[in-house]
């Protein structure tokens, strides 16, 4: 059995949907596959549930139009006779999401964004059921919070691993023969009764997780790049693919930013020695990248990554006690990984974190955060491993350094930059 995870890219149109059905069919074993939301569907639900918190009938005219926009793409790839059972799923799914948007100022916004914005994979895996039926092809479409159980904080759950996989091999065992699983990237269930995510980007994370509770043979996550790079070549002109990695250089590369794996998905994997390739849709007969325990033996070329859209945050301790500012920028940023400090002493503490819609919300209507805190936004971060003096200049070139640190990585050096309007 291999484990095959289609990222938003791979889904986000009518073309798309057909490409990756290609893929399913072509495919002689036995299947679980774990879809994200299309395209960018998971953006366009985040910010309709940021307008619902000031503004509830712009958000719920937003998210009519996200609705239409899945029916049309539905109208693209599906006949007559099999659309309308297509469209009363999307319905029963848009009632159900529309409570929570009535609730936007009422609820803490984590529990509300895992309740909400999980709708993108509920309805982009009911369109793939819907044309992989269409296509004959035998599979079986489960809830993946029915199947990944899981504790901790909204947005950053942890997956109960023994409780997860007795789920999932129940279910790999009731399928009829020839028949592939189906199932959502991303979201997984509480013992609450609700839905918990896996941190953003965590679909990659899931589809690991499947693979190590199934003892699958490969996983292979289906993105719109050849593989990983060193670099982004739209601003790296000398990005080059890395055909083999190692589990540790993989998790390394993911740790320090790169948006191709999640780090998360590295460590079930590496546990159950499940090799990961990633692989391109757009060119599905290359091999791509393969991670392994018996890849990465030859040294990496520099690693570059630029992560545009980031707010640097200034904290003053000593005017103000922080806690109650510390307190609420955690809530707003669950995900530590994705932070970095370039000060921390009894004066100040400056971050640099992802611009987020929720997040600049309160640092401009927040008392407390206003009184305490000071923000700069608009910035990028770049990150270099193994890269020499002259590599970097060239990276800075046209921008102005705001921030310089390395480490605490061997040979890693974070840069903060202001490249303008």
């Amino acid at each position: 059995m291999k484990v095959f995870k289609f990222g938003g890219a791979s889904t986000a149109d009518a073309v798309g949907i057909r490409r990756v059905t290609e893929i399913i069919a072509r495919e002689k074993e036995s299947l679980i596959i774990v879809a994200s939301a299309t395209g960018k569907s998971t953006n366009r639900l985040e910010q309709i549930l940021e307008i619902a918190l000031e503004k509830r009938s712009e958000a719920l005219a937003a998210l009519d139009r996200f609705f239409e926009d899945h029916a049309a793409m539905a109208r693209q790839l599906l006949s007559s006779e099999e659309l309308p059972k297509y469209l009363d799923a999307a319905q029963k799914l848009k009632d159900e999401s529309l409570p929570w948007l009535h609730q936007a100022s009422d609820r803490p916004y984590a529990f509300l964004y895992d309740q909400f914005v999980s709708t993108g994979e509920l309805l982009s895996t009911r369109l793939l059921s819907a044309v992989l039926h269409s296509r004959a092809i035998k599979h079986e479409l489960r809830d993946a919070r029915e199947l990944i159980r899981c504790e901790g904080p909204y947005r950053s759950a942890r997956p109960l691993m023994e409780d997860s996989c007795q789920k999932i091999k129940s279910a790999l065992a009731n399928l009829r023969e020839g028949q592939d699983l189906l199932v959502q990237g991303f979201i997984a269930g509480n013992k609450e009764g609700y839905t918990s995510t896996l941190g953003r980007e965590g679909s990659d994370y899931s589809a690991a997780l499947f693979a190590a509770c199934a003892g699958a043979s490969e996983l292979s996550v289906w993105k719109d790049v050849p593989g990983i790079l060193n670099a982004d070549p739209k601003f790296y002109a000398d990005a080059v693919l890395l055909d083999e990695l190692s589990y540790r250089e993989a998790l390394e590369i993911s740790r320090l930013g790169a948006k191709v794996i999640h780090p998360k998905t590295i460590e079930p994997l590496e546990a159950k020695g499940i090799p990961l390739r990633v692989r391109s849709f757009l060119q599905p007969d290359k091999p791509g990248t393969l991670i392994s325990a018996k890849a990465g033996n030859r040294p990496l070329p520099p690693i570059v990554i630029e992560r545009p859209g980031q707010v640097l945050i200034r904290i003053e301790k000593k005017k103000f006690p922080p806690a109650d500012a510390l307190q609420i920028l955690e809530e707003a940023l669950p995900e530590k990984r994705l932070r970095v400090v370039f000060r921390e002493d009894e004066e100040r503490a400056e971050w640099v974190v992802p611009e987020r819609a929720h997040l600049l919300h309160l640092l401009q209507h927040s008392d407390v955060l206003r009184k305490q805190v000071s923000y700069s936004s608009g910035l990028s971060l770049l990150i270099v491993r193994g890269g020499e003096k002259s590599l970097i200049n060239k990276l800075c070139e046209n921008a102005e350094v705001l921030h310089r640190r390395a480490g605490p990585e061997a040979g890693v050096e974070r840069i903060l930059l202001s490249k303008g309007r």
